[in-house]
């Protein structure tokens, strides 16, 4: 059973987000090192802890475009990486912005040679709606992002 709630607890998420094993992957040339890290934590940035049986999934930034479209950035732990643990966690951290907020889209923008965060962004049920051209730095290349969406259930795509 997966269990999510929001949380304020900065070393905790620290802890996830920096974790040598994932934070490389998720920078870009502009982004502080892990050691400089600090979360946004304004009342408008919305984080949610995943976890199984006391064992932490992930962690999810929701952050407002406008009143009712907030854009995802995940954090998921090593051990959960590829398993069915990482998507029921990315599935109740939307099923939450659903039923606590007045959300109804939620974006992501995906690295184009991030193959695996697209793939796990689309296995939550986001769809391509367009590409945002070179605008993501790796080691001194650009890269596209992929822009990805999701609507509340019920709304039509």
């Amino acid at each position: 059973m997966i269990h999510i709630g929001r949380t304020k607890d900065v070393e905790l998420i620290k802890r996830i987000v920096t974790d040598r094993h994932t934070y490389p992957f998720v920078i870009d040339d502009f982004s502080p090192g892990a050691s400089d890290y600090e979360p946004p934590m304004t009342e408008e940035f919305i984080w949610l802890v995943a976890y199984r049986e006391n064992r932490v999934i992930g962690a999810f930034l929701f952050y407002p475009l406008n009143a009712i479209n907030f854009d995802i950035h995940a954090s998921i732990v090593p051990w959960a990486r590829g398993t069915k643990w990482s998507k029921f966690a990315g599935a109740a951290a939307l099923q939450w912005m659903w039923h606590n907020t007045g959300c109804k889209r939620i974006t992501a923008g995906c690295p184009a040679f991030n193959q695996r965060a697209l793939g796990w962004v689309k296995s939550l049920g986001f769809k391509e709606f367009g590409i945002n051209k070179d605008s993501f730095q790796k080691a001194g290349q650009l890269y596209d992002l992929i822009m990805l969406g999701i609507s509340r259930p019920g709304k039509e795509e």
